[in-house]
């Protein structure tokens, strides 16, 4: 069984993670700070033990929505992904924890391989490890979405309207001052060339 603990101090943090499978340095203390300061996602970070070990690592990103939350492990959580039970430890405490914080949606984006090569052509060739997670995710109810990301670059989804502002490259200092902000009538920023 894992044990769940805050980690509060920044160099304990970024050494546990460099000591595990799958780290990423979007997971590291200095990115949860940056994504603080500069878009009010506030980093809850948590190691999880076992046997007095840390073997898996999530910084959880939590935003307020109005009354509710929304929750992002962005390129996490860290740990051994071919360790089916490690792996469904941690997702489950990720799902209490969300329902827990009344958050509307949970994000996970573990840097796993799932597959290499060109789907259907010869050289597919599918990771064990990544077709495992992605099974127990689709088992746990959770979904891929490229949908979106598909749809805007085929032209099927203008997300236009929620760029509220627009910045050229060299106001790049004052974008991140309204991002850190969060004005009324703000919702994304648009940066040009």
């Amino acid at each position: 069984m894992l044990t769940p603990e805050r980690i509060t101090h920044p160099a304990a943090w970024n050494a546990a993670l460099r000591a595990l499978p799958c780290a990423h340095v979007l997971q590291t203390w200095e990115w949860g700070e940056f994504k603080r300061a500069t878009t009010g996602w506030q980093p809850l970070r948590l190691a999880f033990k076992h046997g007095g070990s840390i073997v898996a690592m999530a910084s959880v990103g939590i935003r307020s929505v109005g009354p509710l939350k929304v929750m992002y492990v962005s390129k996490g959580p860290a740990l051994p992904y071919d360790d089916a039970a490690i792996c469904a430890e941690v997702l489950d405490h990720l799902q209490q924890l969300a329902r827990q914080e009344r958050a509307i949606w949970l994000k996970i984006d573990p840097d796993v391989i799932a597959a290499t090569g060109v789907p259907g052509e010869a050289d597919d060739s599918p990771s064990p490890t990544g077709q495992a997670l992605i099974k127990s995710l689709q088992a746990r109810g959770w979904r891929f979405s490229p949908e979106a990301v598909e749809a805007v670059a085929q032209g099927r989804l203008n997300p236009e309207p929620l760029y509220t502002h627009t910045f050229r490259l060299d106001q790049l200092d004052q974008a991140m001052e309204m991002m850190r902000d969060r004005p009324d009538g703000f919702l994304k920023a648009l940066i040009t060339m």
